[in-house]
């Protein structure tokens, strides 16, 4: 680190080995002396009348350098002209010259040039090191003290400093101070200061006047070159920020390579591996994201043609992200997190740095003394996210390098690119009106960029203030649906487009497709997929969904807002939860009541209020449940609300009798109540397939072709039905066959039992039945 002892004898040491004493032959016969350093590949910045002795540049420069080993090299450089210089001209110009070396010499080392603004504060120290024309030629270093802004009355601006006595042959020489460890000025002229004994002055050239001068210094001034990267390596993160190198310094770098590795994985990423039995390394978000695509505005209303793909580059002024469940909004600024990071990583510049907060982790925070402070909050909730990561590196240091960093911009003119994920999960009131304070706080401080995401559109004084750009994110199309799934199998080591094509089709023989255009869904069933034993789902969509929530559920206990309640328990309240909207003549209770009729002796808040909070956050997080949605629907799709409502079902009726497998059967045959009645039909086929068997062989027709429409059904979705079953099925469809009067199928069932074209349906599912048997 350069701002210990230590550091600062290697930076003073390094500049040292930069400087090399200059001469001088004008073309009138003239001579100058001064000092140069090293500010590039084979390029040397000193005064421009070192070179220039006799008013115009000299007809020959030559440099004596020693290196580090202590060897000297005498150099030569290339004719220098008009071009190359920037001469003082009476306190017009700046009194600057670049040289170019006419050999590059062998590991020449190389200054950094401060990207500051060039305010040099009174009494900062600096360090100067020249080559005097004096015994103390081969090199001397000097102690100097800014004093202020001097202003030329010609215009030029430049930097008076008192200390040491500065002999001729030192201008040109480099000053760097020890807050940030760079090249600060450059040394141009000095004279007694009046009255003060044996002080002297000077006056240096400052950094923001070099990078004026010369703007093509950019093209070598930059990270990547090897000499310029070592020296910013002994850099400590203050002093890069002092400098405005918006590069990353040790803490720096320990933050963003913990973001980068925060952010490849998530709560049901983990669970997806380490529910596989190979124990395989959990796949990274990079190898399964796929770019999502969203429209502007936060209504679902508009064409679907104007949906457009999403780049991180286009979230940095701020937007609200508006999506439903598992479309890949917090994958979203996940993703944008990961890149900014590799950016800063691998060395290219970046306007922002990447904080990600939870919203529900955020809004429990607190600042010191339980006080609001919502930067506290900010450290808090990115502390808790990395936190797993930081648990992945044994023997780092749990030290926050964010400690009060929200408070000032990361780098001057740079800012802190703030994505807050999943606001409208919060639905306490009291944490609610915390969060909008702090998004309020963001959204209104100049060095923060803030990006929230929400399932619907939540409203806030600092969303709305602030003018972000709504987006709501597009359904995956075909293309990017196929492309995730390739990526997902690759992820679990299935690869080639056959294994692709055979998990679409598996969907579509489902009817999962749907299901699975919400990519945290296709995520979890691939995973699925790639678990099979034949390389396909599981039979029956009931053994699947088990599957499937098992993997949310457990997503949601990783999640920092995780509660501890076995999962067996929390599924009883979903399936109470769904079910209780499926009893007829019933009023469901709502979502608070239930948690605290159920789960009150898992309890682990002091308020009732507190802990429903708790566990709705929970819920909210495993993606199961939809936060702000209506009451008819609270699941994030159908298919869960028919599921949960199903098994809770099962539970209510162990063994079905026959009025119940009528009345699930009829319900087969209704398009409004399939799903669940299909759910509820694999539960009746393992538990009471006798019954299923008097129905397909009883008299009249009325009871034996809804039977037979649900074994069909279920057969179709892969659902284990004993071949018996299937046997009078298929007899009972092949008779109602005959009365088709339409030789084409239709493509699904009708809608209605007394609606027409069942025959036809019937005699479409006789070469598959026959097939099963």
């Amino acid at each position: 680190m350069a701002d210990t002892p230590t550091g600062w004898g290697r930076l003073t040491s390094a500049l040292n080995h930069s400087t090399l004493a200059l001469s001088a032959t004008g073309r009138g016969g003239g001579t100058g002396y001064g000092t140069g350093f090293f500010i590039g590949p084979g390029l040397v910045l000193t005064c421009a009348h070192v070179v220039c002795p006799d008013g115009r540049p000299a007809a020959m420069v030559e440099g004596m350098w020693r290196d580090s080993g202590g060897e000297q090299h005498r150099l030569s450089f290339m004719p220098v002209t008009d071009t190359d210089v920037r001469p003082f001209a009476g306190g017009t110009g700046a009194d600057l010259a670049l040289l170019r070396l006419s050999a590059l010499p062998q590991g020449h080392p190389c200054v950094a040039l401060s990207r500051g603004p060039g305010d040099l504060e009174p009494d900062k120290k600096l360090y100067v090191h020249g080559h005097p024309r004096h015994a103390y030629w081969g090199g001397d270093s000097f102690d100097l003290s800014v004093v202020g802004v001097s202003r030329h009355r010609a215009g030029a601006i430049l930097v008076k400093a008192i200390g040491s006595e500065v002999w001729g042959g030192v201008s040109g020489a480099p000053a760097i101070d020890m807050e940030s460890g760079c090249v600060v000025g450059v040394l141009r002229a000095k004279q007694p200061a009046e009255g003060t004994g044996r002080e002297y002055e000077s006056r240096l050239v400052p950094a923001p006047v070099v990078w004026d001068s010369f703007p093509e210094l950019a093209q070598v001034q930059h990270l990547g070159l090897p000499q310029l990267d070592e020296w910013l390596d002994w850099l400590s993160d203050a002093q890069l920020q002092q400098a405005n190198w918006r590069c990353s310094g040790p803490d720096m770098t320990d933050y963003m390579t913990l973001v980068r590795e925060a952010t490849e994985h998530s709560g049901y990423l983990e669970a997806l591996a380490s529910s596989l039995r190979a124990r395989g390394a959990a796949p990274r978000m990079g190898d399964i994201y796929v770019p999502v695509r969203a429209k502007p505005g936060h209504d679902n209303e508009s064409p679907a043609s104007r949906c457009m793909p999403v780049e991180s580059s286009a979230l940095a002024g701020g937007a609200h992200i508006v999506g439903g469940p598992g479309t890949g909004k917090s994958s979203l600024l996940r993703a944008v997190a990961r890149d900014v990071a590799e950016q800063w990583l691998n060395g290219s510049l970046s306007d922002y740095v990447p904080v990600y907060a939870a919203a529900p982790v955020l809004a429990s925070s607190t600042g010191p003394g339980g006080r609001w402070d919502p930067f506290a909050m900010l450290e808090s909730a990115v502390a808790a996210d990395l936190r797993p990561a930081l648990a992945l590196q044994p023997g780092r240091t749990s030290k926050s390098p964010l400690a009060r960093a929200f408070e000032d911009p990361p780098f001057p003119a740079r800012k802190w690119l703030v994505l807050v994920d999943a606001v409208d999960e919060v639905q306490d009131g009291q944490l609610r009106d915390l969060l909008e304070d702090a998004l309020t706080k963001y959204a209104s401080t100049p060095h923060l960029a803030l990006v929230v995401t929400s399932r619907e559109w939540f409203w806030s004084r600092g969303i709305e203030q602030a003018g972000l750009e709504s987006l709501r994110l597009c359904r995956l199309n075909e293309s990017m649906h196929r492309a995730l799934v390739a990526k997902c199998l690759a992820a679990f080591r299935l690869h080639g487009e056959d294994m692709v094509e055979n998990f679409l089709r598996e969907l579509a023989a489902r009817r999962l497709t749907d299901l699975a255009m919400q990519p945290m869904f296709c995520v979890a069933l691939c995973r699925v997929f790639a678990e099979a034993d034949r390389r396909a789902l599981p039979a029956g969509r009931g053994a699947l969904f088990d599957t499937l929530t098992d993997i949310l559920l457990a997503g949601a206990a990783r999640r920092e807002t995780a509660v501890d309640v076995k999962p067996e328990r929390l599924r009883e309240l979903l399936m109470t939860h769904a079910g209780e909207r499926e009893r007829p003549n019933q009023v469901p209770l709502p979502l608070d009541s239930l948690i605290d009729h159920l789960l009150d002796r898992e309890r682990l808040a002091s308020s009732k209020a507190r802990w429903s909070e708790m566990v709705r956050t929970h819920l909210y997080g495993s993606g199961l449940l939809t936060p702000n949605s209506p009451d008819e629907q609270p699941f994030s799709h159908q298919l869960l609300a028919a599921y949960f409502s199903a098994r809770y079902w099962g539970t209510r009726h162990p063994q079905p009798g026959p009025d119940h497998v009528r009345e699930i059967a009829v319900n087969c045959m209704k398009s409004h109540t399939e799903d669940h009645a299909l759910f509820c039909a694999e539960h009746i086929m393992t538990t009471v397939p006798d019954v299923v068997a008097a129905l397909l062989t009883s008299w009249p027709t009325s009871r034996q072709r809804p039977a037979a429409v649900m074994t069909a059904k279920l057969a179709r979705d892969g659902a284990p039905v004993p071949k018996h079953l299937l046997a009078h099925a298929l007899k009972t469809l092949t008779r109602w066959a005959t009365k088709a009067d339409s030789p084409s199928p239709p493509r699904t069932s009708p809608s209605l039992p007394n609606e027409p074209g069942w025959p036809q349906w019937a005699a479409a599912q006789i070469a598959y039945l026959e097939q099963k048997l």
